[in-house]
């Protein structure tokens, strides 16, 4: 029996060519979902760098918060070798922080601390030099700076170089306050010193005139009022106060000339 046909399938009519367009869509896709990973990887960073900012910035405020300068007793030796005791910061030291926002935070509020605790204790220091100078030692401004600058210097070398720019104009404001307190405490010395001179000499001449005068010695007279005139310039210079009452004075005798002339 012969065998039956069978029918032969015809694969050539279904087979065609694929639209290339979808090999791109799947390249689209997959480069869209890439980018997506990458977004999503940036964003993940991101936030994990915001939260580590915060965090540090919650450090830096902790730490300002908790910042204060310690001081300790230490000898320090002047320019005449005499051996002083005073009280210095202990070196500041700086907190570390991940970014460069926190680390401003820190010393902007660290450094207004620092100013006013250190400038307190200088102060002090200051002021008991000073009182000694003007009181005990009866010194000028010269002897307080020779006595302040090794504690001013034993002060700074403890700072942060950061902050020195400005803690050493504190201290140097500090210094020179308390150096021209002590200038000007010598000045008033000086003026009462010249007022009492003045006021002495005054005197005599008064009674030189008034002898001369009840002399009738008027050359001698005009030439003791010269001699006061030239005095009173002097004094306007030197000694305001003693220069007034060296005017009335003067003014008195040269009444007391005219009076006797008459």
């Amino acid at each position: 029996m012969a065998e039956e046909y069978k029918r032969q399938t015809q694969y050539a009519p279904q087979i065609r060519v694929v639209d290339q367009s979808g090999g791109r869509a799947i390249s689209r896709a997959l480069g869209q979902a890439a980018a997506l990973e990458r977004d999503a990887e940036a964003k993940l960073v991101q936030s994990i760098a915001g939260v580590g900012k915060e965090v540090d910035k919650a450090r830096a405020k902790s730490a300002v918060d908790n910042f204060a300068v310690e001081f300790e007793e230490v000898e320090i030796q002047d320019d005449d070798g005499k051996i002083q005791n005073i009280k210095r910061p202990k070196p500041i030291n700086r907190p570390l922080f991940f970014t460069d926002e926190a680390v401003k935070l820190f010393d902007s509020f660290a450094i207004s601390k620092a100013k006013a605790q250190i400038g307190l204790e200088l102060d002090k220091e200051a002021m008991n030099i000073a009182n000694k100078i003007k009181y005990d030692i009866g010194g000028t401004s010269d002897d307080f700076n020779g006595l302040m600058t090794p504690i001013v210097e034993a002060y700074a070398e403890q700072l942060p170089s950061s902050y020195k720019p400005i803690l050493d104009i504190t201290m140097q404001e500090i210094q020179a306050q308390h150096a021209n307190s002590i200038d000007a405490y010598h000045q008033k010395l000086q003026v009462e010193k010249n007022s009492a001179e003045a006021e002495e000499l005054d005197d005599m001449m008064r009674q030189k005139i008034s002898l001369a005068l009840s002399s009738n010695q008027f050359s001698k007279t005009e030439e003791l009022l010269k001699e006061q005139e030239q005095r009173l310039d002097m004094m306007e210079k030197t000694s305001p106060y003693g220069a007034k009452f060296a005017k009335r004075n003067l003014e008195s005798n040269k009444a007391l000339f005219k009076f006797y002339q008459q």
